[in-house]
């Protein structure tokens, strides 16, 4: 990074993989210069390299932030340029991205789904829909399978595709997911005990989940719990 700077220019690691450059006296400060610094910094850091015999590669994501125009100190600056990076990362990584006032207003819906997602199973939010699987030949329900809505008082009806990337990020998916998979066992028992004893229940698994060390043993501990053979269970992997 110091290779592709100015002496007049900060280079600063602030903690793990992420790093800050602060370019100085930019002519204008305009935003093709910054963009040509960023472009440079992203190519290189692209660059494939070896250890050990083995190629390795690398990406960067890259938020910008200009002076006034994006913060009038170091604290706005850095906080905007943080936004920055994480729509950059949004949009498929390996990208820079200049901040632009809506991330503002994106950045506080996805801390406010955040902070509402730690309550939302205790708080009874949560609740699970069935979708049936139909035999064609005999039009009898054979299977169904296990989708998660969030209902909030407040931010209303919460779609998977927004919450559950954010609980795979704080680490509450693991939770979240139990929960599901213990309720569609429980409803599965019912059905099998009512309408079929062959009956079957699809649930959703993350692949956060699926690398957890005791993911096995959770399932097998709710089949148990359900008084459920495996075979009672589908597991799908979430695109």
């Amino acid at each position: 990074l110091r290779s592709l700077t100015r002496a007049s220019d900060i280079v600063a690691r602030i903690g793990g993989d992420e790093f800050v450059l602060a370019l100085t006296g930019l002519k204008g400060g305009t935003a093709d210069e910054a963009g040509s610094v960023a472009e440079k910094v992203r190519l290189a850091l692209c660059a494939p390299y070896q250890v050990r015999g083995i190629e390795l590669h690398t990406t960067a994501s890259i938020g910008l932030s200009r002076f006034p125009l994006d913060g009038d100190d170091s604290t706005a600056l850095m906080r905007s340029a943080d936004m920055a990076m994480y729509h950059a990362k949004s949009c498929g990584r390996n990208r820079f991205e200049f901040f632009e006032p809506q991330m503002n207003h994106a950045a506080s819906a996805h801390l406010a789904v955040d902070l509402a997602l730690h309550n939302a199973v205790e708080a009874g939010q949560m609740v699970v829909h069935y979708q049936p699987q139909v035999r064609v030949d005999t039009g009898a329900i054979v299977a169904a399978e296990a989708l998660l809505r969030w209902h909030h008082p407040t931010l209303g009806l919460v779609a998977p595709s927004t919450f559950i990337p954010i609980a795979e990020d704080n680490g509450l998916i693991s939770q979240i997911g139990h929960w599901v998979l213990t309720q569609a066992l429980a409803q599965c028992a019912v059905w099998r005990h009512t309408r079929d004893a062959r009956f079957r229940v699809a649930v959703n698994v993350s692949a956060v989940q699926l690398y957890a060390d005791d993911f096995v043993d959770t399932v097998l501990e709710a089949l148990v719990l359900a008084g459920l053979p495996g075979e009672a269970l589908e597991l799908e992997i979430t695109e």
